[in-house]
């Protein structure tokens, strides 16, 4: 059997999510990074997540766990993160070309429990 499906992509002027997968044990998004642009700004209280980076380049800001201060992480291809429930994250496309990533989630995604909670570092923004 073959089956095929029709991917929802949510766009807007700082790239696209794709959604790949949403099943019992998560979600696996695709994530493309306009140049310049940054995403997130935001932690799950209950969700883990992998993000695993395919193309481009850029900066990824995580929330301290032991300082509350940010941690800056070059990443591009090849690059691996893990982000434990609980910490704040972002990420700048800091390259000429589009940022793309794919990342699981633990567990699926619900916009009427969304589990996300604003972590803004407003210089980030800026």
């Amino acid at each position: 059997m073959v089956e095929t499906t029709k991917l929802t992509t949510i766009s807007d002027r700082r790239g696209a999510l794709t959604e790949l997968f949403r099943e019992g044990w998560g979600q696996i998004n695709l994530v493309e990074v306009a140049p310049g642009a940054m995403r997130g700004g935001h932690r799950h209280n209950n969700t883990n997540e992998i993000w695993v980076f395919l193309y481009g380049q850029g900066h990824v800001y995580i929330e301290g766990a032991v300082s509350g201060g940010v941690i800056e992480l070059d990443v591009s291809r090849g690059s691996r993160i893990v982000i434990d429930a609980g910490v704040g994250h972002a990420i700048r496309n800091t390259g000429p070309e589009t940022l793309v990533f794919v990342y699981y989630m633990d567990r699926q995604y619900n916009k009427e429990n969304p589990d996300k909670e604003s972590w803004l570092v407003e210089e980030l923004f800026t």
